[in-house]
């Protein structure tokens, strides 16, 4: 379990599951095609319709089995939905919740794939105030999540319906969100094969920017660091396992962290300032031929990472 994390009110067990009538999946690459083809094969959703803004890629996604449908029409798609899961960039989200509004479905459960989670609460909330009576029935529908899991690839092709089959979801329910749609959504990812904890949206991002937002940060810069010189990209072709491990992440697709980067800059500042302290003192101690100083800082690092089992 996550820092900060509490386990969901369903506990380990998975709870009994009513599929969903109509399942609407918002962007059906790597993310949405692994919860479609899942679904599908585990028999979670009656009907699956796949959207993208690109409908060639929605279509992708039906042609490799990830949905039923596919909809060129995201208001008629999402007024015919009891549930939608928003897969997209978080940049796209604001405009997905407007959406949403203006479907007029007040019945439909959302949830999302999102890695961020403060900035998305923030975005449902203002366009939801705008309706009538002050709050929007759907926000009350509105289950923030957050899949730990992930590959390097991405697109509809890149889909696994095995992708979260023993990870975790991190569920941050908001202030109005319904116990009935928490529950649903909680036993939706059980019924998936993963395990649900939950966490304030706030400390999500925290943790998040620690062990996910910064790791993808560094593998971009050290690979763009290295292409910057002559022999860079020769050079990375002589590449063994470190080299493999170090920046497979960097492989990830650039639009997607390019927004959540931005949508957590604060938190991942903080970590890659401490970050670059750290690097500063190595670099000093390796300057200096400091080995007490070096050997010391790996070896914290080494009995850390030796230790650690991970998920």
């Amino acid at each position: 379990m996550q820092p900060g994390a509490e386990p969901s009110a369903a506990g380990s067990a998975p709870s009994p599951f009513q599929p969903f009538r109509h399942l609407l999946i918002v962007g059906v690459g790597l993310m949405g095609g692994s919860l479609g083809l899942a679904a599908r094969q585990r028999g979670l959703a009656r009907h699956i319709t796949g959207y993208s803004r690109r409908l060639s890629t929605a279509q992708e996604a039906l042609s490799v089995g990830s949905v039923d449908a596919v909809s060129d029409d995201l208001q008629a798609a999402l007024k015919a939905a009891d549930a939608v899961y928003l897969a997209a960039p978080v940049a796209q989200f604001p405009a997905l919740f407007q959406a949403i509004e203006t479907s007029g479905n007040s019945d439909l459960i959302v949830f999302d794939a999102g890695s961020t989670k403060t900035a998305v609460c923030a975005a449902a909330r203002d366009v939801a105030s705008r309706g009538v009576g002050g709050v929007s029935p759907w926000y009350f529908n509105f289950v923030p999540s957050h899949p730990i899991a992930g590959a390097e690839r991405h697109g509809p092709t890149a889909a696994n319906a095995q992708l979260h089959v023993g990870r975790t979801v991190v569920v941050c329910p908001h202030e109005h969100t319904c116990d009935p749609a928490l529950q649903r959504v909680e036993a939706f990812w059980q019924a998936m094969g993963a395990m649900v904890s939950r966490m304030p949206a706030d400390e999500h991002d925290r943790v998040f920017a620690a062990v996910s937002h910064l790791p993808h940060l560094l593998a971009y810069s050290y690979v763009h660091a290295l292409l910057q010189t002559p022999t860079g990209a020769a050079d990375m072709q002589e590449g063994g396992g470190g080299f493999r491990d170090f920046s497979r992440i960097a492989a990830s697709s650039p639009e997607m962290w390019v927004d959540i980067f931005l949508d957590n800059r604060d938190q991942t500042l903080a970590h890659l300032d401490r970050f670059m302290q750290s690097a500063d003192l190595l670099r000093s101690a390796l300057k200096a031929g400091d080995r007490q100083t070096l050997l010391s800082a790996l070896g914290q690092a080494a009995a850390f990472r030796g230790q650690w089992r991970g998920k």
